[in-house]
């Protein structure tokens, strides 16, 4: 303790040589300790699943040209509850609905499950139960915890209550834990799906139609890679383009492409910690030759080599110890702030944050900069004489500086590496971002209206009101209405189309938007070429759409779309498909989700002439 009491004394009467070195190493710590809290909590940590690496999610894709999309009805009804590599299978789709409290509307966001949805995920409801294989096809619901705590008081008697929505009043017959919130923290409560809709669809839909979302869970001793296998052999002989299913693990389904690039910017704050490392060592290195004549008489009154690294090494882990608190303090302050400027669209971002791994990370760059910058110096000064040291500062000296005059070079060395690294990692978001560009959602307010009808016809009316009435406002400046709100996945719709003369299986899935007034200008779409929606583009004159640049190039292999025919079936339900001219080409914007690299094939409708539901 006598030691380390006077290196903090020495330490308070050169506050510069002090500051330096605490400002240098806290900020290689800091960046460092902050990146690692984001890698580890997004890609490396575990989802709060039992043996969640069992989970997968279940989509499908076509063979050649590598458009995505989920399953249809049939195979979740049909095909993947059979498959021997399952140990539970479920699935979901989205929805919302209007929950009345006191004649006041609130909005909430839905899932309809169906199969062992909970089961495959494992997690066991605070109260109650979950949605059960009796329940499919009843008016039942299990909340999510915040929809308990916020519209429903937390009261612990909400079993067996029936809430009332704007198309159903389903019975309570759980709540989940605070730590649930699967496929999305925006879902407030999840419902029975009634699987009676599905088989009385008409079989082209049932068959072909790909809109269900599906989570499974491996039987023990299956692989991935097996798995994968299976869905081939289920999926059976299939030529050209054809649809098949596909599955990846629920970690790498949900945090998607970011794990090369977190783990690239992990690898660029390693490098700035190591030229901290460098340029403390200097720092270190040169106040340790400043005081070779102070250790040179401590050497010849009888004190050991050994002591004096001692000493010479406490100042480093009095700073280094003071570097860690404060490098882990500003870290917690500053992990939001730097989630959202690294991406604003981050999986998982809410459980980034300084947690026991991410202090024993911490604890252990810390070992590392106090070997790099005490350990090393005071072994140089407890392997070589003083008084030889001395002989070399006095005398000529260049050979016995040479390694102190090394680091300042080395440190410039990783510096180019990490601005390289940084400036090529620039370049490829840069490309990435011109590649398909968000859609522009800057000073938009967006309401998402659950209308009483589910015939997209009987409503529309009324939001045309709505929209000449939003639009008298002062200060807005365009209204439309769209099928789904940009970046969220309620009222997300997807149609399988195909061009005339070809079988409804032979199809592509298309993003599907119905859209009423300004609502690509709104957006920041861009017309490539054709031409835009019309005022006269109403119910009764010839049917058209618009697609963007993916879905045209998918769907015609290059040659021009407009003045083509593509052939819609009515969404959800049995019906002959309609016929839909192309009149324009837009650009690829992505609409859905931040984060993928490329944005959805996509078709636009009048809403006139393709009511969704």
């Amino acid at each position: 303790m006598a030691i380390l009491f006077s290196a903090f004394q020495r330490l308070l009467r050169t506050p510069g040589y002090a500051l330096g070195l605490l400002g240098t190493l806290t900020l290689g710590l800091c960046l460092t300790i902050t990146m690692f809290a984001i890698l580890h909590a997004v890609a490396l940590a575990p989802l709060p699943y039992p043996d969640d690496d069992k989970i997968v999610v279940i989509d499908s894709q076509r063979m050649q040209s590598g458009a995505q999309g989920s399953i249809t009805p049939r195979d979740a009804l049909t095909t993947l509850p059979q498959l021997a590599g399952l140990q539970g299978f479920g699935y979901y789709t989205w929805g919302g609905a209007d929950l009345k409290v006191d004649d006041r509307p609130k909005a909430l966001t839905i899932n309809a499950v169906g199969g062992g949805f909970f089961d495959v995920l494992g997690v066991p409801p605070m109260l109650g139960r979950a949605i059960q294989a009796e329940d499919l096809g009843q008016a039942r619901a299990v909340l999510s915890h915040a929809t308990w705590m916020e519209q429903f008081g937390a009261d612990p008697d909400i079993i067996g209550k029936a809430i009332n929505l704007n198309w159903i009043s389903p019975e309570i017959v759980g709540v989940m834990p605070p730590s649930f919130d699967y496929p999305s923290p925006e879902v407030a409560m999840w419902i029975a799906a009634d699987e009676s809709q599905y088989r009385n669809m008409e079989p082209g839909v049932y068959d072909n139609a790909r809109y269900i979302n599906s989570i499974g869970r491996l039987q023990p001793g299956t692989t991935p890679e097996q798995f994968n296998a299976m869905l081939e052999n289920a999926t059976g002989a299939v030529t050209g383009d054809a649809w098949v299913l596909h599955s990846e693990r629920l970690l790498e389904h949900t945090i998607g492409a970011r794990r090369p690039l977190l783990l690239a910017l992990f690898g660029i704050s390693m490098l700035v910690l190591l030229i901290a490392c460098a340029n403390a060592a200097h720092l270190v290195m040169v106040r340790g030759l400043g005081r070779l004549p102070q250790f040179g008489i401590q050497r010849a009154l009888g004190a050991s080599q050994s002591r004096i690294a001692f000493e010479f090494l406490a100042e480093v882990l009095i700073i280094g110890t003071l570097a860690l608190v404060l490098s882990l303090t500003l870290s917690s302050m500053g992990l939001n702030y730097f989630v959202g400027l690294l991406d604003s669209g981050l999986p998982r971002s809410a459980e980034v944050t300084i947690s026991l791994p991410v202090v024993a990370f911490a604890a252990a760059g810390t070992l590392l900069v106090l070997m790099i910058c005490g350990a090393w110096p005071a072994l140089r000064l407890h392997r070589g004489a003083i008084a030889a040291s001395l002989t070399r500062r006095v005398g000529l000296g260049p050979r016995g500086l040479s390694l102190e005059r090394g680091l300042p070079i080395v440190a410039l060395g990783l510096s180019i590496a990490a601005v390289s690294t940084a400036a090529l990692l620039a370049i490829s978001a840069q490309q990435l971002a011109r590649q398909d560009n968000l859609a522009k959602v800057d000073h938009m307010l967006a309401v998402q209206v659950f209308p009483d009808s589910r015939d997209g016809a009987e409503f529309l009316p009324r939001m045309q009101r709505m929209q000449a009435a939003v639009a008298a406002i002062p200060g807005v400046e365009q209204v439309a209405f769209m099928t789904g709100a940009p970046f969220t996945p309620v009222g997300r719709t997807s149609v399988d189309v195909w061009l005339p003369g070809a079988a409804s299986n032979d199809s592509q899935t298309l993003r599907t938007r119905a859209i009423d007034g300004p609502a690509l200008q709104a957006l920041g779409v861009t017309l490539q070429r054709g031409r835009a929606f019309l005022p006269s583009d109403r119910a009764g004159s010839t049917r058209v759409a618009l697609l963007n640049d993916r879905a045209a190039r998918e769907l015609f292999n290059g040659a021009d779309a407009v003045g083509q025919q593509i052939m819609v079936p009515p969404y959800g339900q049995s019906g002959e498909p309609t016929r839909f001219v192309i009149v324009g080409i837009v650009d690829n914007l992505k609409i859905d989700q931040v984060d993928g690299d490329n944005a959805a094939a996509e078709v636009w409708l009048p809403f006139t002439q393709y009511p969704l539901p």
